[in-house]
């Protein structure tokens, strides 16, 4: 039988360990929905890239992939890749 001190101790490290494996798991869901995210990005971008080096405008890239048409710019500096202005780009 244990001492309610002891009790008590116990209770203590059990809802301590419950606590860091809760942490443990949220973080871990946590860091796996930035990876998809990051993913998911990194994706966008490649199609982006694909699409520059089919010479499509930056508006109808903008419009597709839902980035802006800095960061498509930003994608073709990054790759090499020389663009005309976009008349509808300002």
């Amino acid at each position: 039988m244990l001492s309610e001190e002891q009790r008590l101790a116990y209770i203590n490290r059990e809802m301590a360990i419950m606590d860091y494996n809760t942490n443990m798991r949220v973080s871990r869901e946590e860091g796996i929905q930035k990876g998809i995210q990051k993913g998911i990005q990194k994706g966008i971008s490649q199609v982006v890239l694909e699409l520059l080096k089919a010479k499509q405008p930056v508006s109808f890239i903008a419009q597709i992939s839902k980035f802006s048409p800095e960061q498509i710019y930003e994608i073709a500096k990054t790759n090499g890749i020389s663009l005309i202005h976009d008349k509808d780009f300002k």
